[in-house]
């Protein structure tokens, strides 16, 4: 069978190298995305939207647009809250208490007079804000000037002065959250007083703890209308009549501050009633329209239960009051110590606990929902790691792949489990997240791995996958790479971090990297924001990698020729290979790697590649025929490779670097005879 692959897929049996990819167009977004959501408006104009720690965007026709919730807006008369240095792009804030937080973002809706004669009003009162990227102290930050239609950084024109801008109104946009994933050798972690026969008294365990949690982010549909919430934060509603016109962004013609999301209170929707305040997920269930909030905080209460489910009256996410006349309600569940996850199917909202799974179906009034626990001593990877597909809902725990159907949760034979365990780096697993390319049948799995990096990679870059209709297993990564506090790995990564499958689209669209650099002294920050920049990705979408050659290979286990007994001789190939979805003109290598005795490597026997030319014919995206290297022959089409090698045991190992061509492989046809060392 099969032994390993990268950026293959089967379709009926046969391996192909998968569709290429690119980006959706030259805008980024400020932070590392953490969701990616589609959907169209009762007009039939399509958004795509995606959630990053820091911000909040909405993306129509390549543009976007920074919907990120604001708070009230303050007005300092005279204010006289800017400083700055000739020459510096960074201007020195003055706020008594700002309470803010280095990465945090604040807008300026109004100032009085300019503060330089290049950092102009125009330029302060810009519409996307201005990130802190030191905190003084109590009273003081620092922000970077940049032109936000340019890209340039602007610098002070002026000498050293104090007291500028006069009469100031300000806004800050919702906190930003952290990017890392922290683990500590903390109290209880390990054996106590150093009872381990490892380990001295006194000393750190060696069993990690989870100190700190990166930011997570959630977008569902109500409607048209869309619903955002950051785990650790309240719910924010986005109305798309409203803040759009003809499918654009800006209510008043132009985009502006009054177009973001909003916090979902009695103060921003009237009739609003006792909504969460914080929630660790939310969900819309598809089956009855209520918006449920998990891990969230009870009514009139300031403290978040890790167990508590709560949900709003049917189709009506702003009413979060039970009464006897509508279906608000709560219940806190018994198994585990905090709600993980959770998946909304047509029938049932599908709950994971850190150790049980729950079902979570509508029954309507006075109950409204019924809780079964379904089963227990199963742990979901990660908030994100469960999707539902052709009916199921498919997730990865701790220590397996599982499938829920209905009935009881059965594990998923995967014959590549000890590859991806023994990888996964653990330490980062929480960014670990499941996506959907149903045109496929595929379900992938991203993961951070331990390979790669001295400490694993911490953000995810390799992914397993599940053909739900062949039941065939793949591995690979993409274009990805490892990631960590390495400043050499830091440039030119492609890691994906959220996903959208193509249900408004027309192929799936994919959150990556786009650029990260956690030293700020490589960005002329004092003290700094780490650079965090999120692009979107078109997956499934021509032949290439990024405009690169897409490499794609597939190897097979060892077959032992006349049972391993005596050696064997190969001459030829008949290797069945097709090019498809052709532009250009491609090829493809396939090697035989064999070895004499057991337990030795395998190495390079023989190596031939096929060579396909550019389309032609009536059908001119699909190619059979090619040729093979250079000489007399390089003109002429073939059916067969020949080859030259001996072993006992070999595989075939068939690869691609190409961006103009897909490839597939048929049967393979080898002829072999027996023969000595000679």
């Amino acid at each position: 069978r099969w032994y390993d692959c990268d950026n293959i897929r089967f379709r009926g049996g046969f391996a192909e190298s998968i569709g290429g990819w690119a980006r959706d167009d030259m805008y980024t977004l400020e932070g590392i995305g953490r969701d990616c959501f589609s959907s169209r408006d009762y007009s039939g104009n399509n958004y795509v939207f995606v959630g990053t720690n820091w911000k909040y965007y909405v993306i129509v026709g390549g543009v976007p647009y920074d919907i990120t919730a604001l708070s009230a807006a303050v007005s300092l008369s005279p204010g006289n809250i800017f400083s700055r240095t000739n020459g510096s792009e960074f201007l020195k804030v003055t706020i008594t208490g700002h309470g803010r937080n280095v990465d945090d973002w604040i807008n300026f809706t109004s100032v009085a007079s300019n503060a330089d004669t290049n950092i102009t009003t125009a330029i302060l009162t810009q519409v996307d804000g201005f990130q802190i990227t030191e905190i003084e102290d109590l009273n003081n930050f620092y922000i970077r000037i940049v032109n936000q239609t340019t890209g340039a950084v602007v610098t002070a024109a002026d000498a050293t002065a104090s007291g500028l801008g006069g009469a100031v109104t300000y806004r800050y946009r919702t906190e930003s959250g952290s990017n890392a994933q922290t683990v500590g050798m903390g109290w209880g972690t390990g054996a106590w007083g150093g009872l381990s026969p490892s380990r001295a008294w006194g000393a750190a365990s060696t069993s990690p703890v989870l100190t700190g949690e990166a930011r997570r982010g959630y977008i569902d549909n109500y409607g048209e209308d869309i619903i955002f919430a950051n785990s650790g934060g309240p719910l924010y509603y986005w109305d798309t009549s409203a803040s759009t016109v003809n499918g654009i962004p800006g209510s008043g013609g132009t985009f502006s501050l009054s177009d973001v999301v909003k916090e979902i209170n009695s103060s921003n929707f009237t009739g609003a009633s006792d909504p969460p305040t914080i929630v660790d997920s939310f969900l819309i269930s598809k089956r009855d329209g209520s918006c449920v909030g998990f891990g969230a905080n009870d009514i009139g209460g300031t403290d978040q239960n890790s167990l508590l489910v709560r949900w709003s009256d049917q189709n009506n996410p702003f009413d979060w009051t039970p009464t006897p006349t509508n279906t608000a309600g709560g219940q806190v569940l018994r198994v585990g110590s905090r709600i993980i996850g959770a998946v909304s199917t047509k029938d049932e909202v599908v709950i994971f606990t850190d150790a049980a799974v729950y079902s979570m179906r509508f029954i309507g009034p006075p109950d409204v929902f019924s809780f079964s626990l379904i089963s227990q001593n199963v742990e979901i990877l990660s908030h994100k790691t469960a999707v539902d597909a052709a009916s199921s809902v498919f997730f990865m725990g701790n220590d397996g792949f599982y499938v829920y159907g209905g009935g009881a949760v059965r594990p998923l034979e995967c014959p590549v489990a000890d590859y991806v365990y023994d990888d996964i780096n653990m330490d980062q697993a929480n960014k670990s997240f499941a996506a959907v390319d149903s045109k496929f049948s595929e379900i992938f799995w991203f993961y951070p791995s331990k390979s790669g990096t001295t400490n694993g990679s911490f953000e995810a870059n390799r992914f397993v996958c599940f053909n739900y209709e062949n039941q065939t297993w793949t591995i690979g990564s993409f274009d990805m790479s490892a990631l960590d506090n390495d400043a050499a790995l830091q440039s030119s990564v492609y890691n994906r971090t959220a996903w959208r499958d193509a249900v408004i689209t027309d192929v799936p669209m994919a959150a990556y990297i786009y650029q990260y650099d956690s030293n700020p002294s490589n960005v002329g920050s004092r003290a700094g924001a780490n650079v965090q920049k999120t692009a979107v990705m078109k997956h499934d979408f021509g032949t290439a990698a990024q405009g690169s050659a897409l490499q794609s290979f597939v190897e097979s286990g060892d077959v032992e020729i006349s049972d391993g007994n005596e050696l064997s001789f190969y001459s030829r190939i008949m290797p069945d290979l097709l090019m498809f979805n052709s532009s250009g003109s491609s090829a493809v290598t396939i090697s035989i790697n064999g070895k004499y005795y057991p337990g030795e490597s395998a190495s390079e026997k023989a190596s031939v590649t096929a060579n396909f030319a550019g389309p032609t014919g009536t059908n001119p995206t699909v190619i059979r025929q090619y040729t093979v290297g250079a000489g007399s022959d390089s003109n002429s089409y073939v059916q067969s490779m020949q080859v030259r090698g001996r072993a006992r045991a070999a595989a075939i190992k068939v690869s691609g670097s190409n961006s103009t061509a897909q490839w597939r492989l048929g049967d393979v046809r080898i002829d072999t005879q027996p023969d000595g060392m000679r």
